[in-house]
């Protein structure tokens, strides 16, 4: 009985692990790695000015650094990226980020965090594309819509709990939020490598990345509608790299606001552009409509200049939902229309992820400068400015696109 009992049990395993397939290891790969990521930003900020006397203008130039050299492995090491197949790809990256984290705590000085920072997002490109691109492999339409709604629930499930975790850990200890980021990346590092030893059916869905070597030829009918979205999420994630970066500067020395009310304020906007994600995923009057892509690039800009005259709790709150909803359908706009019709996935995912870490890079750096010699009035400014020129350039574009 007892060998009979093993044996049924061995098959019962065995049946489980054939019916796993990538997305048994996407989505809690992209969960984990996405709770340290929020952590590791948010915490940075504090970690920065506190442990090691960064001003507020450094520590913008430090969040800007980490997108700067994501957007770089983005741009230009996506020829080595395309070679690697993801799953080896996702554990090379996240292995990469544990490692670079130990040497950003062991750091005693500045330019020093900076270096190993900016290799922590160096090594993101190898992560997030790669992922995106296996995911959205030979689904197109409802099937993709729907898959790319799991997938930004499951990333977007990881940020509602990063700014949070991390107001939280840094009023304890500004260092801990980035051990906790520590321990995020090897798990997931740990997760794909026992995925590669266990889980051998998902190999065979590393078929993007044939495609992408020439070894399949397939028809590209790409939308232009990408390019004005992808302004969209340029102008809309510099908002978001001055509230993630700059904002909790200000909400503490401007509003009076404690870290952990900065970290549930965070929370809340995170929270709200999660359930958008999700419902976006399940609807289709915004797909292919050049219209909303512009109001979503004006309706931000007002809430930036807003933001400068908001002074309760409620009304940052507010402020905050209504941020979340409108960064999320102007993500959801860059993804898809990246995505539909195209046959290089991974490389229109690297084009995705370098647009809005430029935003999130310039948001950070330019507000982070802004606030220093302007105040408030100065970072977001610049956000309104931004957003209300990208939506004059987007109707340009659609205009041309009509015409």
């Amino acid at each position: 009985m007892p060998l009979q009992y093993l044996s049924e049990s061995w098959q019962l395993v065995r049946t489980f692990r054939s019916r796993i397939g990538k997305t048994g290891v996407i989505f809690p790969a992209a969960f984990i790695t996405a709770v340290g990521l929020s952590t590791m930003v948010v915490g940075i900020v504090f970690y920065a000015s506190e442990a090691l006397g960064a001003s507020a203008g450094q520590v913008g130039a430090l969040a800007a650094t980490f997108s700067i050299c994501y957007i770089a492995g983005c741009l230009f090491l996506r020829p080595v990226s395309s070679w690697i197949l993801p799953r080896y790809s996702v554990l090379l990256a996240t292995s990469v980020m544990a490692l670079c984290m130990v040497f950003v705590l062991v750091s005693a000085s500045l330019p020093w965090v900076f270096l190993w920072y900016g290799a922590i997002g160096l090594a993101a490109c190898f992560f997030w594309p790669p992922l995106m691109g296996w995911l959205s492999t030979n689904i197109e339409g409802d099937e993709l819509s729907r898959a790319l709604g799991r997938f930004n629930l499951s990333w977007s499930g990881g940020v509602i709990l990063g700014p949070l975790l991390a107001g939280w850990l840094s009023q304890m200890n500004p260092a801990w939020p980035l051990v906790f980021a520590l321990v995020q990346f090897t798990f997931t590092a740990a997760l794909i490598l026992g995925a590669i030893f266990t889980l051998h059916n998902i190999g065979a869905e590393d078929d993007n990345h044939v495609e992408e070597r020439g070894k399949q030829v397939v028809e590209d009918q790409s939308t232009p509608l990408r390019f004005p979205a992808w302004l969209g999420i340029f102008t809309a994630f510099v908002v978001q790299g001055t509230l993630v970066s700059v904002f909790p500067l200000m909400a503490q020395a401007e509003l009076g606001f404690s870290k952990p009310a900065v970290g549930g304020l965070l929370l809340i906007r995170a929270l709200t552009m999660t359930c958008c994600l999700g419902l976006l995923g399940r609807t289709s009057f915004w797909r292919f409509r050049g219209d909303v892509m512009i109001g979503v690039s004006l309706l931000l800009a007002g809430i930036a200049f807003l933001f400068v005259i908001a002074e309760s709790m409620i009304c940052v709150a507010l402020l905050l939902v209504a941020t979340g909803i409108l960064s999320a359908a102007a993500y959801n706009n860059s993804l898809f229309h990246g995505l539909s019709g195209s046959s290089q996935r991974t490389s229109r995912m690297a084009m995705h992820e370098a647009t809005l870490s430029v935003g999130i890079g310039l948001g950070a750096a330019g507000s982070g400068y802004a606030y220093q010699h302007l105040g408030m009035v100065g970072a977001f400014g610049l956000c309104a400015i931004l957003l209300s020129a990208g939506a004059a350039v987007q109707a340009g574009m659609l205009a041309k696109m009509d015409g």
